[in-house]
């Protein structure tokens, strides 16, 4: 007789452990399906294994720079070899970590790919072969996604999970996309004294973002180091070769060749063996999903990437709090706006609920209040080098109340987690200003900003002043 469980989540990413995690602390019977290493792309090609890659990345330029702290050094011996085993080591101990946490709460974890049979039953076929077949009242399909580039037989046109596996980093590096993976990658090889290029096809970096994120990254880029070629569309399936090296003409007519060439233009959805068509799930091509992230099959949901609706960590993790939700019987809907994102650029970026232009658009009633500082915090390294940071909050006038922040800077994720409490937390900005804080802090530098809304009389539109003054 096949085993049944109460919960059987497909994929071990943020959504999919997070969901299995969130339903055994219920007391439910999980059983966890994967098809490759456990933590899924999260922890081995994605967001973990990025960051950590970054951190060898300013760790190196803070070290070349190292003589404005009184640090002198011979010799600098490390490569990107070591850097590359320092990031797979951090993926191997947060996957152990990750097993100990399902081990304690007694969920199942079964290795090999799972394929829906219907409503309530999943084929598991182990890597040699071996078929097992599971019933459950309930299936969370967290599968992920993957870089839309499939790669090339040239070698020199790779995506960004065959950039994470190379050993040896290129002499010049040129980022097809300017979205978040390709500003994260423009930063971290930039830091690695790499030359960058970066071409975007719209006339601005990140365009999903507010466009003051895209100008203040563009600007940090090219002082940095790393040209932008902004408004060009470049074609990798008709770039031409001359013995294996891409040709690429820039907007003055000179051509470059670079020895490696990033394709970061979107992810699409790792589906093609979860059997949806046969049970009439729809997609587009991401997995389609109600406010609850059912399918059109009840007791069969989709979160993280697989949905599409907003592929960051900290998304698929509130998206797995939601599919729970509507499993025991709850009414709450995902909403993307309210969940606190983050890019791991250089400076890095972090936004929770409505951009200011949005918010102009949808014709809200709002204030807009902006700073750039030079900010001190509990890091003992900004008393010498103070981190700059750019705090905007957006607060509806009739309440008062906190309807959106954006934060640049390395304590950016700080500052938006303050803001997201205050938002879930519907306290005033008012409120805000009363609060008792640590000095110094980013906390403290979010409430500075805050004040500025005591007199509504200035309250002011804009941060284009602010940039521009910069």
């Amino acid at each position: 007789m096949n085993e049944n469980y109460q919960v059987a989540v497909i994929g071990t990413g943020s959504g999919g452990s997070e969901s299995a995690l969130l339903a055994a602390k219920k007391g439910f019977k999980v059983v966890v399906i994967e098809s490759g290493a456990l933590g899924g792309t999260r922890l081995h090609h994605g967001s973990f294994a990025v960051r950590a890659l970054h951190a060898s990345a300013r760790l190196h330029r803070e070290f070349f720079q190292g003589k404005k702290h009184g640090i002198e050094a011979d010799l600098f011996t490390d490569s990107l070899m070591q850097w590359m085993k320092a990031q797979r080591a951090a993926a191997t101990r947060l996957a152990n970590e990750l097993q100990k946490e399902l081990e304690k709460l007694n969920v199942r974890v079964a290795f090999g790919r799972g394929t829906l049979v219907d409503e309530h039953r999943i084929r598991i076929t182990s890597e040699y072969g071996k078929e097992e077949e599971i019933g459950a009242d309930n299936i969370i399909l967290a599968t992920g996604a993957r870089p839309d580039f499939d790669g090339s037989e040239n070698s020199r046109l790779i995506n960004s999970d065959g950039l994470l596996d190379r050993i040896h980093p290129p002499a010049h590096l040129f980022i097809v996309g300017g979205g978040y993976v390709g500003c994260e990658f423009a930063s971290i090889y930039r830091g690695f004294g790499c030359q960058v290029t970066l071409a975007e096809q719209s006339e601005r970096l990140l365009p999903a973002w507010d466009p003051s994120v895209g100008e203040y990254i563009a600007h940090q880029l090219r002082a940095d180091g790393v040209e932008l070629m902004l408004g060009r569309n470049i074609s990798v399936h008709n770039l031409p070769m001359e013995e294996n090296w891409p040709i690429i003409t820039k907007g003055d007519g000179t051509e470059i060749s670079p020895d490696l060439v990033l394709v970061a233009t979107g992810r699409r959805p790792n589906i093609e063996s979860l059997g949806l068509a046969e049970l009439g799930i729809g997609t587009n091509p991401f997995i389609e999903v109600d406010g609850q992230l059912r399918t059109a099959r009840k007791h069969i949901l989709a979160v993280g990437d697989v949905n599409g609706l907003n592929m960051l960590d900290s998304s698929a993790a509130s998206q797995a709090r939601v599919a729970i939700d509507a499993i025991t019987g709850g009414t709450t809907l995902f909403g993307s706006r309210w969940v606190p994102r983050f890019l791991d650029t250089d400076p890095p970026v972090a936004a929770v609920g409505w951009m200011e232009r949005e918010a102009n658009d949808a014709g809200l009633d709002i204030g807009v209040e902006s700073e750039v500082s030079e900010m001190v915090t509990a890091d003992d390294k900004t008393i010498a080098e103070p981190s700059k940071t750019l705090i905007k909050i957006i607060v509806e006038r009739s309440t008062k109340q906190i309807r959106g922040c954006l934060a640049i800077g390395n304590q950016a994720s700080e500052v938006i987690n303050l803001a997201a409490l205050a938002i879930q937390s519907g306290i005033s900005i008012r409120e805000i200003e009363r609060l008792l804080l640590v000095h110094p802090s980013a906390s403290v530098a979010f409430q500075r900003c805050a004040t500025k809304f005591h007199d509504e009389n200035r309250w002011h539109p804009s941060i284009n002043k602010v940039l521009s003054s910069e």
